[in-house]
């Protein structure tokens, strides 16, 4: 009996007993977030998949009318943070699908299919607009925008929401997972260059830079040759057996040095020679290759130069990779690039009026 006194008097407030609430249960506790590709989902009976995504996406309606219904349902489905929603966002702007225009799917009477073309637009948007337009620095972006678009397209696929549309799907997919290893490489790669060799030579050599040199001997006998503004593919890597100094700040340098002061206050680094392959004045990228037929000229058909860069940056350029940039060489036969930036093997570049400034 006092011991059903305690536990009722535990739960009463002024002689009434006390409620207990009853815990809400987090919807979204079992949900896949937004970055989550799902690449290892089990297998599911595909005919049962095809008739719970025909109640949904009824084969009756547009491909336009399903795939709209498909970003509302993914974001229904999946868990978003601010990168993860910003990113999404942006990626169905860019394709030409305004999300603003999904919710009122059922309201407005839309007779206009749009095309997507998935395949220049998961290379533009995880290429070019990713590396070069798209204003954002912070590495996060780099590894999870690829995710995002891989889970949204697999998303498409699995729920069976335009599979005329298959095929290309699947291979949006593919460039898709290739640029989760290729964007972040690019973008590290990218925040880090000029290095030293490639930032003295464009002092001592280009007259649009204008800094204080002292310090540093100038090679009278060596002037610039050629400048060519282009892209190029790299098509080896090599480290070079020795070292190159790394000279000190031109920028902060004060006063002449001595050459033995000046080569004590050196740092040496290891550099690599990097072997790129000129690509066409005007060439924009092609959709139509895959990584393993992008090289499809021959040795003799390709033009080849060599850079030098320190091999901690050229550890993040690819066989394949794309990079674009302005290259001079000397009387010597040295090249040295300034500016140079690299983008993910898939390469193309976006239209311009994909996305508005």
């Amino acid at each position: 009996m006092s011991l059903l006194i305690t536990m009722l008097g535990e739960n009463m407030v002024d002689g009434e007993v006390k409620k207990k609430k009853k815990k809400k249960k987090n919807k979204k506790r079992n949900m896949p977030t937004a970055d989550d590709d799902l690449v290892e989902e089990p297998e599911q009976d595909q005919e049962l998949v095809d008739a719970e995504a025909a109640k949904i996406y009824k084969p009756a309606m547009s491909a336009d009318e399903r795939f709209r219904l498909a970003m509302e349902n993914f974001r229904k489905e999946r868990v978003f943070n601010a990168i993860t929603s910003q990113i999404l966002s942006t990626y169905f702007t860019f394709g030409g699908m305004d999300p603003n225009q999904a919710a009122s799917l059922h309201t407005n009477n839309n007779d206009i299919d749009i095309e997507v073309d998935f395949i220049y637009v998961v290379s533009a948007f995880l290429s070019s607009f990713l590396i070069s337009s798209s204003g954002w620095y912070d590495a996060e972006y780099f590894t999870t925008a690829p995710k995002v678009v891989v889970g949204f397209l697999r998303y498409l696929l699995l729920k069976r929401v335009v599979p005329e549309y298959d095929d290309d799907l699947r291979k949006a997919i593919e460039i898709a997972q290739q640029a989760k290893v290729e964007a972040p490489k690019c973008q590290k790669f990218n925040n880090s260059f000029p290095d030293s060799f490639n930032e003295t030579c464009s002092i001592l050599y280009v007259r649009d830079f204008e800094y204080d040199v002292a310090g540093i001997r100038v090679a009278t006998e060596v002037e610039l040759r050629g400048k060519e503004i282009r892209h190029m593919r790299v098509v080896a890597v090599e480290p070079m057996d020795s070292a190159l100094p790394k000279a000190k700040s031109v920028e902060s340098t004060g006063e002449s040095l001595g050459t033995e002061q000046q080569e004590q206050e050196s740092i040496v680094v290891p550099y690599s020679r990097v072997s790129l392959a000129k690509l066409p004045i005007g060439w924009g990228g092609d959709t139509t290759t895959t990584t393993t037929t992008q090289a499809t000229t021959t040795d003799a058909e390709e033009e080849r130069v060599t850079i030098f860069v320190e091999s901690e940056l050229a550890s993040y350029l690819d066989i394949g990779t794309v990079v674009w940039g302005t290259f001079f060489t000397l009387s010597n036969g040295v090249v040295f690039a300034r500016p140079l930036g690299a983008h993910p093997s898939f390469f193309v570049e976006q239209d311009e009026t994909n996305i508005d400034d």
